[in-house]
């Protein structure tokens, strides 16, 4: 790793800490965080990387630490001098466990920002060191846990500690830590195995090799673990490796399975219904998840699976069938081979729904193909119709036009959203405007049909999920959070909205209580009614292979519980606003559920053609199951 950061990546020695064997102790370690925290040539926002190679394991906790830490496991790595004597004592130099852990990357991105990258080719799993049937000859990269974890450990540290207690759940996700304060990229996931030979990882020769393949600059770690590793985490996985500037494009690439036998050959998208993928999409076909990969083939989708959906070429592509024919050649014998789709427009039913009192307005929208942006065919639909049957929004000119006279450029148009909760607490009416700009009204109004496709969509047939609940967790007091002894139930009113005045120190959580009988893969996305902004509030993580899941059969977790369930959530009235709407809502899927970039900013801000498309991975299972379920809120100024 050293010798890729100085040789390819050119990072001076000196801005290296470098612990082996001997040096690598419980203490080192441990400083060598403070040593970045404290590091005055750091700047906020500067890239960190923290690697570890070495021996993880996984404990029973006790029942002090379960009060504690509200965790049934405790995940641990193991220092050089483990186990050693503490002179002068009747103990032993213990393990780091992972709250230690999660707290020191936490105060550190509280002091260095959030451009951190932590590798760790180590396994967290307690069932022994070798499992000749998996990987003949290698040795795995865990080891046992030899005396208890006194559930004071590290007090020092986590006296200062932002990690919630008692509304935690059992260990699921790696370390624990707030998913908003880095990128964590594992050799395997909480109770998988990392292996190693001749001392050496074998994740970290794969991880490099595909870095010095792929260049740093040319993919996002999402899309690095598509193509090679196994698994990420972290809020901020859409960006350029190392770096803090999000990824290139804001379409994701998702695997797609070409299998073959003497027949020919079958695609099938590692995405499906869960994910929002609708029959009769188009797809480029890549042949690596890399930003210079260029497109190969034109595929369309047929009906979707809940994880998967089938592929076909799209007739008249004879380079794309010439490309797959060169791939099957050069399978030698294989019979799977893995490339990557992006999408390119969406099928049926994603069509925003519009209607206009204004002519002039209708004519301007009218004018040629209804979604030609830049040249292309957008990903996003509307349709403007000239009776006004409920449509989904309503435009108008403002100011008010003379009868008799035209719109120009410096006309400008409104946006009313007709949600009946919306004209209930009179937030119908979007403040934003856009000028009488074709370009410019599409920009808007296909970031609302993504937005609005999202929010709608749905698995109605049932719902693995007993409850939904949203609570007050926290309160910020200067950099620190302090936590309440017992959460704060906000309450549903008659229709079914929680009404609240959000404080600038009050913190939330979002309780799910799962009624399943196998486990369930958990995202949560804001959407906003004042400028159909989506925000990601939970479930950043990417996996190829088995993925953690999030939510155990019959348990509850706490979206915002400060551990594995996030940072608690912040909410606020906009300058301006005294009242707004938003819609909390969550995907559960018992297969994982990647959606990818379902997350978009302010459509009033966006350039024209820039509007992405959410989609996610996932192996196809019979029994995967998928759903959503929602909270309104409605946000009163104080």
């Amino acid at each position: 790793m050293v010798d890729f950061l100085i040789t390819d990546l050119k990072v001076p020695k000196a801005h290296i800490i470098e612990l082996y064997d001997q040096q690598a102790s419980r203490q080192a370690i441990i400083g060598g965080f403070e040593m970045l925290k404290t590091n005055n040539r750091i700047r906020i926002g500067d890239p960190i990387l923290i690697f570890f190679s070495g021996h993880g394991g996984l404990t029973d906790a006790s029942s002090q630490w379960k009060q504690k830490y509200g965790t049934n496991k405790i995940q641990v790595i193991f220092p050089y001098d483990y186990g050693i004597p503490i002179t002068k004592t009747n103990d032993f130099i213990n393990c780091i466990p992972d709250c230690t852990v999660a707290e020191l990357l936490n105060q550190l991105a509280a002091a260095k920002g959030d451009n951190i990258t932590v590798i760790f080719d180590s396994c967290h799993s307690a069932s022994g060191t070798r499992d000749s049937s998996e990987h003949p000859g290698l040795r795995a990269r865990s080891a046992e846990v030899q005396f208890p974890i006194p559930d004071d450990i590290d007090g020092d540290i986590l006296a200062q500690s932002s990690i919630g207690s008692k509304i935690g759940r059992g260990a699921e996700l790696l370390l624990h830590s707030d998913q908003n304060s880095h990128v964590h990229i594992a050799a395997c996931g909480s109770t998988q195995k990392a292996w190693e030979n001749n001392g050496k990882g074998f994740f970290t020769d794969i991880l490099l090799d595909t870095l010095r393949k792929s260049r740093v600059d040319n993919i996002t770690y999402e899309n690095l673990i598509k193509a090679q590793s196994p698994h990420c985490y972290g809020q901020n996985k859409n960006r350029v490796l190392f770096g803090s500037r999000l990824g290139l494009q804001t379409k994701a690439f998702v695997p797609v399975l070409c299998t073959f036998d003497a027949r020919g050959y079958r695609l099938h998208l590692q995405a499906g219904e869960g994910s929002g993928i609708s029959e009769g999409s188009v797809w480029d076909l890549h042949e690596s998840a890399t930003e210079n990969s260029p497109p190969r083939a034109n595929v369309i989708a047929g009906p979707p699976g809940v994880l998967d959906t089938p592929l076909d070429l799209i007739q008249k592509d004879k380079r794309g069938a010439s490309w797959l024919d060169q791939l099957l050649n050069r399978a030698s014998g294989r019979g799977e081979i893995r490339v990557y789709a992006r999408h390119l427009y969406a099928g049926q039913s994603t069509k925003l729904h519009l209607w206009t009192s204004s002519s002039d307005l209708r004519s301007l929208l009218s004018a040629t193909v209804p979604n030609a942006v830049g040249g292309g065919i957008h990903e996003f639909d509307y349709i403007l119709h000239r009776e006004r049957n409920h449509p989904d929004i309503q435009l108008e000119i403002y100011p008010n036009i003379p009868q008799g006279a035209r719109i120009t450029p410096s006309s400008q148009v409104r946006f009313r959203l007709r949600d009946t909760i919306a004209e209930r607490y009179g937030t119908a009416e979007l403040k934003h405007s856009k000028p009488a700009i074709r370009e410019e009204i599409e920009t808007v109004l296909f970031a609302a049909a993504k937005w609005k496709w999202h929010l709608q969509r749905t698995n109605s047939s049932h719902s693995q999920i007993q409850s939904i609940r949203m609570m007050k967790v926290a309160t910020k007091v200067g950099r620190s959070r302090e936590y309440l002894k017992e959460p704060i139930i906000m309450t549903e009113n008659s229709v079914g909205v929680i009404e609240f005045i959000p404080k600038a120190n009050d913190l939330y959580g979002i309780e799910l209580v799962s009624c399943a009988k196998s486990p369930l893969y958990i995202k949560m996305f804001y959407f906003d009614t004042t400028d159909f902004s989506i925000v990601n509030m939970f479930g950043d993580s990417v996996a190829r292979g088995p993925e953690d899941a999030t939510l155990p059969p019959y348990e509850k977790m706490v979206i915002g519980d400060g551990r594995d369930g996030g940072a608690p959530l912040k909410f606020a009235v906009s300058s301006g606003n005294r009242v707004e709407l938003g819609y909390l809502k969550v995907f559960w899927c018992t297969g994982p559920l990647e959606l990818s970039d379902l997350a978009q900013g302010s459509a009033f801000q966006m350039r024209p053609g820039s509007v992405g498309r959410a989609v996610g991975q996932g192996k196809a299972r019979r029994q995967d199951d998928w759903g959503t379920i929602c909270l309104k809120l409605v946000m009163k100024a104080s």
